[in-house]
């Protein structure tokens, strides 16, 4: 049975009132009635993987970094204006939440990528590190959702780091800015960027404790999610490049937090995190195989059946909420 929907949120963000008020409200008069709130959710999260592909394959210009900024901002405006767009025409649902939310949860990885690539951070300890503390406590934010039906968003959440990371690649045009950070310090072989990142994980780390303490997180599949990323990064970070772990961790965090959302908007049941992929890459070290070709699109395929499988039975599930065009609003 699918639960009732009703979204309820606590926003203590310090940029969303500013944001909503003086960039989101005035582009709103541009948006018609007619286009779909999902709709707007797909061209935004496109962006991102634009502007992950600029990082990846485009000579590193300044107007690759222009680029990467100015869509990085995009997706932010339009991650808002679907909300909005569904308020304005009275077509919020669970589809469009599960839409909005479960792809973000993949953002959070591709954002990362995206800032390792243009600073240069390939450390992989360093990168499995702040990968899995954003996603650890974004799952915590998501779990809370599931368990008490409240979405809180921090005073320094999604948006500040969103637009944060577009100003901080923008201002790495800058010669100056650029060597600034990053210079290595000292014998730590590690530069000011680098270390600004970890600063901000530990923040990501507070907010994580914050949101246990408050929903009093204490069921055993939260934890054995948290288990399983453990093991998965220090198989990783040991065996295969930065950009695979990445990947994999990417997966493999989104599709439990999708998990997440498809108990709190479809089905109320209380999902476990995936135990495949951690055994794989168990049985895989101990034979000295992670770094195989063959083990890593494995893995790799496997999550992205489980994440596709999960995406079509809940689009499926609440498929009357679909629309291609918003009803006339009188």
């Amino acid at each position: 049975m699918i639960p009732e929907y009703s979204y309820r949120v606590k926003d203590f963000s310090i940029v969303t009132p500013w944001f909503r008020d003086y960039v989101i409200q005035p582009l709103m008069r541009f948006v018609p009635l007619w286009l779909p709130a999902n709709i707007i959710t797909i061209i935004s999260n496109s962006m991102m993987f634009l502007a992950l592909a600029i990082a990846l394959f485009w000579p590193v210009t300044y107007l690759s970094y222009i680029s990467i900024a100015v869509l990085i901002f995009l997706y932010a405006v339009g991650d808002h204006i679907d909300g909005m767009q569904a308020k304005r025409t009275k077509t919020s649902s669970a589809l469009g939440e599960l839409f909005d939310h479960f792809l973000d949860s993949f953002n959070t990885g591709l954002l990362l990528i995206i800032l390792f690539v243009v600073f240069g951070i390939y450390n992989p300890y360093t990168v499995v590190f702040i990968l899995s503390i954003n996603y650890l406590a974004h799952a915590a934010i998501f779990y809370e959702q599931f368990k008490t039906g409240w979405l809180y968003f921090e005073k320094i959440g999604s948006l500040e780091v969103v637009i944060f990371s577009s100003l901080i690649i923008l201002a790495n045009c800058i010669t100056p800015v650029n060597v600034f950070l990053t210079q290595r310090i000292g014998d730590w072989n590690i530069s000011v960027v680098e270390l600004l990142f970890l600063f901000s994980a530990i923040g990501t780390c507070v907010t994580f404790f914050i949101t246990a303490f408050r929903a009093r997180i204490a069921e055993l599949n939260f934890y054995l999610f948290l288990v399983m990323l453990v093991i998965l990064s220090i198989i990783l970070m040991s065996s295969v490049s930065w950009v695979t772990l990445s990947v994999i961790i990417t997966l493999y965090c989104a599709y439990y937090i999708g998990s997440l959302m498809r108990g709190h908007l479809v089905d109320s049941n209380a999902h476990y995190p995936d135990f495949i992929i951690p055994g794989i890459l168990i049985l895989a070290y101990f034979a000295g195989y992670v770094a195989e070709p063959v083990t890593i699109w494995a893995v790799i395929a496997i999550l992205i059946i489980e994440i596709v499988s999960l995406f079509i039975f809940s689009i499926y599930t609440l498929k009357q909420y679909w629309v291609w065009k918003n009803p006339r609003i009188d």
